[in-house]
């Protein structure tokens, strides 16, 4: 991603959409691990050591509104040579752009190794699936209802219904949900760089 201020076109938008993107624990992430990897160089410089991150100061999880949006599992050692940066911005767009890197980093970088990607579906499944316990009994409710009213007679809503239902809807949301992540980090169509990178970073 570029750092001139011209190309900031989408890192502004995003901004004038939502003006607390800056301050959610995804974009506060990035400069956090910036900020501890300028400390441990500053210490390698102050001890003349060779200089590794260690991954217990790299956070795990970046979140989004309180989840994850990225696995950093497939990834945990962000080094200063891999291109993310350390250098720590203030600048609404600037932070902005400093986490697209990172989406950039795990959801971009790695379409070699399928595993990568299949470790970012099961973050996302775990955070964003519905729980079969806090599906709603309203659900099943309308479900029996609708099903009466197409002539389909009274279903019982027994724990053998629900578990069945419940499967079937967290599978379907799964499935969607792969769809997406496919579909985004594909490189079908061209960024709005011009380049054919994918459509995470896509304006």
């Amino acid at each position: 991603m570029s750092n001139s201020p011209q190309s900031r076109y989408g890192e502004q938008f995003l901004h004038s959409q939502d003006s607390d993107l800056q301050h959610s624990p995804a974009v506060k992430g990035e400069q956090a691990r910036r900020a501890r990897l300028q400390q441990l160089r500053e210490s390698r410089a102050q001890h003349d050591e060779d200089y590794v991150v260690p991954t217990e100061h790299v956070p795990r999880d970046i979140q989004l509104d309180d989840q994850a949006t990225t696995d950093l599992d497939a990834q945990p050692n962000l080094e200063p040579h891999h291109g993310l940066g350390s250098e720590v911005h203030t600048k609404p767009a600037e932070k902005i752009e400093d986490w697209l890197a990172i989406l950039q980093h795990t959801h971009e970088d790695h379409r070699d190794d399928p595993r990568v990607l299949e470790r970012i579906k099961a973050s996302y499944h775990k955070r964003y699936v519905v729980h079969e316990e806090n599906i709603p009994k309203a659900v099943y409710e309308l479900e029996a209802r609708i099903a009466r009213n197409m002539g389909y007679g009274d279903i019982p809503i027994t724990d053998e219904y629900r578990h069945a239902r419940a499967q079937e809807l967290i599978a379907g949301q799964e499935e969607s949900l792969d769809r997406w992540v496919d579909y985004l980090t594909s490189e079908a169509l061209p960024t709005r760089c011009g380049s054919s990178t994918g459509h995470l970073l896509a304006w």
